[in-house]
């Protein structure tokens, strides 16, 4: 006889019970409703975003970019939706589905790209590339569901 599962209900934001993937965006966990899009514009759904200060002493979120250390190095979050960051949320930590899929293999560590808001399997590796665990594929299918908890640790590659 096999027991049921227990029927998580969330607490605030939290909710980490694994599903399959969505749309861009969706997700659970660790979810923060402040700052604005740079210079005003929307965030994307499910792309990965850097926070700075807007120069006004607000908060706005930028794509990013392993290219660079300064795209690459900051607080990191996930877009839940296309909009503002302070009416749509940013993932900090937990699950969800990205705009642009990692590919297959379930477990590995996934990597910032250097494709503008997205994730990589393979760590980049040109001078001045930025290395910089962002979380671990869910499943071992092409999809874009992942474990987002980006190491505050990077690499810049000489």
């Amino acid at each position: 006889m096999s027991t049921p599962k227990k029927n998580y209900e969330k607490f605030g934001s939290r909710n980490f019970v694994p599903s399959t993937a969505g749309a861009n965006g969706d997700g659970e966990g660790d979810i923060i409703f402040i700052g604005t899009g740079h210079e005003g514009e929307d965030v994307g759904a499910g792309q990965i975003y850097y926070m700075a200060t807007d120069g006004n002493g607000g908060v706005e979120w930028l794509i990013t970019d392993a290219d660079a250390e300064s795209t690459s190095k900051n607080l990191l979050a996930v877009a839940m939706a296309s909009g503002q960051p302070s009416d749509v949320g940013m993932l900090l930590r937990g699950m969800v589905t990205l705009r642009n899929a990692p590919g297959v293999g379930a477990g590995i560590p996934l990597f910032l790209s250097t494709t503008a808001g997205a994730c990589n399997r393979v760590a980049p590796s040109a001078t001045g590339d930025v290395v910089r665990v962002i979380g671990y594929n869910i499943n071992d299918t092409a999809n874009a569901q992942i474990w987002f908890n980006p190491d505050s640790t990077y690499i810049v590659i000489a």
